[in-house]
């Protein structure tokens, strides 16, 4: 505040909405720190700067800010008409063997906003800034930009990076300024370290992945495109066909043999002519490379494959052209899981994996559907016909489904749901015919004790199932088609009803739906049909001895009191 321009008492809006956007400080806290020290806040400001932070990010969302504080065509040719030279961004490589990147200072040598380049920005405002040294990564072969912060020597100004592009040879930092910056100052690069990290990683990791994918098909896999980015990265290659879950899984297998083994990641730039005789070296053919190129060799010596570049050393190791950023060393890229595999065009696929802590999530994740399906497997070996298996088995097929984890493991999953399921069907289906048989058994016994009685009423043992019930009826009408038959049968909270009315009955006033209304109630059931056939399905299973004997009463009443 005292470095504050105008009220020393007052903290400005736009101070308070950064503590809360950028820290996390609620307004209402920065009130009573700000009241400790005698101090207002500017809550119209705070308003303001929060309203400007909405719309900056809508712009952003719809790509209209970046384009606005990028470089276009015209604005290259007005630096190179200044003789402003290209930005040494030597500095995103300037990290050691634990990853902490040294600290690189930049002038600002050009400022753009609103499609044009201005000489100052003041707090609020979107900006794209050049200078002309700088440690952050712009945005380019696949991998994804840095994100961080530029800090002036006073800490009084600073842009929060959130964007970083090359155009023409100049890096341009996009942001948003809190303080004021102008022309000519100096900046210092704090690169968000762990984002940058993750980054690293996951590039590495793809490396990786180009090599075993060599190792794991037989048809040679080229590379059509990638993203690396902090929580994934993606692989675009060449396929007539989608790999088998072996060769997912055989693929992954190498990347982490070789990330548990921890080697050393080597970079060197080597002249483009020498480069390309290694053999087994692994690069995007119709892209332009520079001269010499940089050259990522993982496990070898780059010195090591140039002396003997038509040997068989090079086909060992991942070797290729990169300008990207890489770990120092192969066992910070694992561990490593490919998470999904997937058309992407007509002879292109796509693999999406996760590498360090997200993989080592994915394997937890598949530990406990793999420890639920287990559960599951013994309890259908204990009890097949137990209810609410296949219920399981459809609750875990759902988690699975939603869960990032290996796509072998996936597939593995899948597969031994579909053999338990099919188990689950077989004894069903054994259990349903059993049934069957049972009633109609049931049936011709009822039948040779029933005599010339002209309807039968009974409670037979089909559990719920209407077909079991419509074999017995069957039955019923094959040995007397004149004989009108109602049946029941009860299983854990459910009742079914199924009746037959014979031509005898229609003809004495037996309706098959008026007979199953006449239980309904008793049953809390619901039904319907013709005067013919009739069912019902109820909830009640404890009336049904009541129903049994209201069913008869109706039936004898109607047919003459014949029972």
């Amino acid at each position: 505040v005292p470095q504050s321009p105008g009220d020393t008492h007052t903290l400005p809006g736009d101070v308070a909405w950064r503590l809360y956007d950028t820290y996390g400080f609620p307004i209402d806290l920065t009130q009573l720190m700000a009241e400790e020290r005698g101090l207002s806040v500017d809550l119209s400001g705070y308003e303001s700067a929060r309203s400007d932070s909405q719309r900056r990010s809508a712009a952003a969302s719809s790509g209209t800010l970046d384009h606005r504080c990028n470089l276009d065509v015209h604005g290259i040719a007005e630096l190179q008409r200044r003789g402003v030279p290209g930005t040494d961004d030597s500095g995103k490589y300037a990290y050691g063997m634990d990853g902490v990147m040294e600290a690189v200072e930049g002038a600002v040598v050009a400022l753009r906003a609103d499609n044009g380049f201005v000489e100052s920005v003041g707090s609020g405002e979107e900006v794209g800034v050049v200078l002309d040294r700088t440690s952050f990564y712009a945005e380019q072969g696949g991998q994804i930009y840095d994100e961080g912060f530029l800090v002036a020597a006073s800490d009084a100004t600073e842009i929060r990076v959130t964007n970083v592009q090359v155009r023409g040879g100049y890096v341009v930092h996009i942001g948003v300024v809190e303080g004021t910056l102008e022309l000519g100052a100096t900046l210092r690069c704090a690169v968000d370290a762990e984002r940058r990290r993750l980054v690293m990683a996951n590039h590495t990791a793809t490396h990786l992945l180009n090599f075993g994918l060599r190792r794991a098909l037989t048809a040679e896999a080229d590379q059509r495109g990638s993203l690396v980015a902090p929580d994934r990265l993606r692989f675009d290659f060449s396929a007539r066909r989608a790999m088998t879950t072996d060769e997912i899984r055989r693929t992954e297998e190498v990347v982490n043999e070789i990330a548990t083994s921890d080697v050393e990641v080597y970079v060197s730039d080597v002249p483009l002519s020498e480069a390309r005789r290694i053999v087994g070296l692994r690069a995007i053919f119709e892209e332009t490379y520079p001269d010499p190129v940089r050259v990522v060799s993982v496990g070898v010596p780059v010195e090591s494959l140039l002396a003997d570049p038509e040997g068989p050393l090079g086909r060992s190791v991942s070797v290729e052209f990169c300008g990207g950023t890489h770990v120092r060393r192969s066992g910070a890229a694992g561990p490593f899981v490919i998470v999904a595999e997937e058309a992407l065009a007509k002879g292109v696929r796509r693999i999406v994996a996760v590498s360090g802590a997200e993989a080592a999530r994915s394997r937890i994740r598949s530990e406990r559907i793999a420890e639920r399906i287990d559960a599951t497997s013994v309890e259908v070996e204990v009890d097949p016909r137990r209810k609410g298996l296949v219920k399981q088995l459809t609750e875990i097929a759902d988690d699975l489904s939603g869960q990032t984890m290996a796509q072998w493991r996936k597939d593995e999953f899948r597969e031994r749901l579909k053999r338990l399921k099919k188990k689950l069907d077989e004894v069903d289906k054994s259990a349903k015919s059993a049934m069957i048989r049972g009633c109609e058994e049931e049936a011709k016994l009822i039948i040779d004790s029933a005599g010339d009685s002209s309807f039968i009423v009974r409670e037979l043992n089909a559990g719920c199932s209407g077909k079991a019930l419509d074999a017995a009826v069957k039955q019923f009408r094959n040995h007397n088609p004149e004989r009108s038959v109602l049946l029941l049968s009860r299983d854990e909270g459910k009742v079914v009803c199924l009746s037959f009315v014979s031509p005898t009955g229609l003809r004495s006033g037996l309706k098959a739906n008026e007979w199953v209304g006449s239980v309904c109630e008793v049953l809390g059931a619901k039904g319907g049909g013709k005067e013919v056939s009739a069912q019902a399905q109820g909830g009640s299973p404890g009336g049904v001895t009541d129903a049994l004997l209201i069913a008869e009463q109706f039936a004898a009443i109607k047919l003459g009191g014949s029972v």
